[in-house]
């Protein structure tokens, strides 16, 4: 969380009827922020793609952005935007479920391969390290963004690391509102590899 947020010159209830700016960077956060203003929410926006960065130093000022990554980290303190709609914390308000950005997935065909099963150990490693290292992470986010080390390390302790039987009912309630707001024509079956 905190760094999947929409941030708006106005409060959330002046935005019926509003033009969102979606970062080109995510069409997960995209697709969760329409969920949100249809069904949770409902504004009645419409969306645009686009850099809000670029954007906004061309002097543009659009009434809402959709800002993910360290682009939202650097905006969620822009002064002509103080009102934050975090998209995590909100889902979880609805649902009661933790919401997951971003899985890995492979084709069914090749999650047999010894190279893809390879690869998967080695994200496993690199998940472990940096949860052993979550210090030193901080810091290199603390010098590259706004944050500070006590945000940085709000912002990593936020973050889910495993995919429980909480996160995958998650997945599964996010996969029925895809299909009810016509994301999706069908909800795909999990199938998890073991390793």
């Amino acid at each position: 969380m905190q760094s999947v947020i929409m941030i708006s010159r106005k409060p959330l209830e002046q935005l019926k009827g509003c033009k969102v700016l979606v970062s080109a960077q995510t069409h997960t956060s995209a697709a969760l922020l329409k969920v949100l203003l249809s069904e949770y929410i409902p504004l009645n926006a419409t969306y645009e793609t686009g850099n809000a960065t670029e954007r906004l130093e061309a002097g543009e000022q659009p009434e809402a952005i959709l800002c993910i990554g360290d682009e939202a980290l650097n905006l969620r303190k822009h002064e002509d935007y103080p009102y934050i709609f975090d998209l995590g914390e909100e889902w979880i308000r609805w649902t009661g479920l933790p919401f997951i950005f971003g899985i890995w997935t492979v084709r069914r065909d090749a999650a047999e391969r010894e190279d893809v099963k390879q690869a998967i150990r080695d994200l496993i490693r690199a998940k472990k390290w940096g949860q052993a290292n979550i210090e030193k992470i901080c810091e290199m986010t603390a010098d590259k963004t706004m944050l500070n080390m006590e945000e940085s390390r709000s912002y990593y302790d936020g973050l889910v690391y495993d995919l429980g039987k909480t996160e995958i009912k998650g997945l599964k309630v996010f996969a029925k509102y895809l299909l009810k707001t016509g994301q999706i024509n069908h909800i795909p079956e999990l199938e998890f590899i073991e390793i």
